[in-house]
């Protein structure tokens, strides 16, 4: 994958974790008691996928994503199995 489309697609990422973010925090402060406790769960599995996301971006910046080896194909394979991963068993 090369470099500029991973940035977009991590920054892309980003926006909409940011927008789920704030979706949760209006259910949060608004929503009924089922909706708070889901919004709570979501909003902790959002902040560790936001982290992730701009511990990336830090990454793609820096150039260490540059790499076109084996091991460069696997580390951008493994990223984008651990962004989905709690999303896949959050949602099940």
């Amino acid at each position: 994958m090369a470099l500029e489309s991973a940035r977009r697609e991590v920054v892309l990422e980003l926006a909409l974790t940011h927008e789920h973010i704030r979706e949760a925090r209006s259910a949060l402060a608004e929503g009924a008691y089922r909706e708070k406790v889901q919004a709570a769960g979501e909003l902790a599995l959002l902040r560790r996928q936001l982290a992730m996301l701009q511990s990336r971006l830090a990454e793609i910046d820096l150039g260490e994503a540059t790499h076109r080896t084996r091991f460069g194909w696997f580390r951008q394979v493994w990223f984008n199995l651990r962004l989905h991963f709690e999303d896949w068993i959050a949602h099940a």
